[in-house]
């Protein structure tokens, strides 16, 4: 039978966020997948919680979780409503997130259903690069797989003109297409990457992963061009690459997501994902 779980956890800044636990209890270990959602996005985002059902059916328990400030409330979980926690999100309320996660776990979980060898990790877009930072920082994450993952943290897109700017405002503001609405980014977002860039430095952190990684990307990402995955897989060419040709950014997922099938790129990701993981 399949269990679907919604727990709650204290995280960044004493904020809670909301996680699922979600496993096929058959009193068979099992490796544990924590799947990390990227910018503008959460766990319940369009196909996502079919993906994680489907992991689970496929013998992984299945933790997708929101970070704390990623806009969300436990009461309207699937919508950006506060929009002040996401202008103060940041790299490092992420990670904690996850460490405090990671800790919470083994009260959450049944002793027998669970096999804590295999604690891997799954990341979305940004989330793909948080992902290889949280493992490159825990030991007990054995895996890593991105999700049309990012190379970069960072803003080097931004001109020093407009850095000087968000510093005298003290906000930016990024539109999000899907619900056209103005998405404040607080100048503390700058100051925390300034303040941690070495811990926050992907190519350093994937050359010195000496874990199994696995990097998939769509060659027709509209937000992260898979020129990304490349770089990721130059930096460790122990990863593996895979390429889904003709894929978008979200590999044909949408929000709202109304059908009990995922689409062909998305199945073909987590095909992959499975074998990757349970190999």
């Amino acid at each position: 039978m399949l269990i679907n779980r919604l727990e709650v956890q204290q995280g960044a800044g004493n904020r809670l966020f909301s996680y699922n636990i979600i496993l096929q209890e058959n009193g068979f270990p099992k490796p544990i997948v924590i799947f990390l959602h990227g910018f503008k996005g959460f766990k319940d985002w369009g196909c996502f919680p079919l993906a994680a059902q489907t992991l689970a059916n496929r013998g992984l328990i299945t933790i997708p979780m929101n970070f704390s400030h990623n806009g969300t409330t436990l009461e309207a979980p699937t919508e950006l409503a506060d929009l002040d926690a996401f202008g103060n999100n940041n790299f490092s309320k992420e990670l904690e997130d996850i460490q405090k996660l990671l800790t919470a776990l083994p009260a959450k979980l049944p002793e027998k259903e669970v096999d804590w060898n295999r604690v891997y990790i799954i990341g979305h877009s940004r989330g793909g690069g948080i992902a290889i930072i949280a493992a490159a920082e825990n030991e007990i994450i054995r895996k890593v797989v991105t999700w049309a993952g990012v190379a970069r943290l960072g803003f080097a897109s931004l001109k020093p003109e407009e850095i000087e700017e968000w510093k005298t405002k003290g906000v930016r503001y990024v539109l999000n297409a899907r619900t056209h609405q103005e998405m404040p980014l607080y100048y503390q977002l700058y100051e925390d990457y300034i303040q941690n860039q070495k811990r926050f430095n992907i190519e350093e952190k994937i050359k010195n992963l000496h874990k199994p990684i696995l990097i998939i990307h769509g060659t027709a990402d509209e937000s992260v061009p898979f020129g990304s995955a490349n770089l990721l897989h130059s930096w460790q060419p122990a990863a593996q690459l895979l390429l889904i040709e003709g894929a978008n950014h979200t590999f044909g997922g949408c929000h709202p997501f109304n059908s009990n099938q995922l689409p062909d790129h998305f199945e073909k990701v987590i095909q992959a994902t499975v074998q990757f993981l349970l190999n």
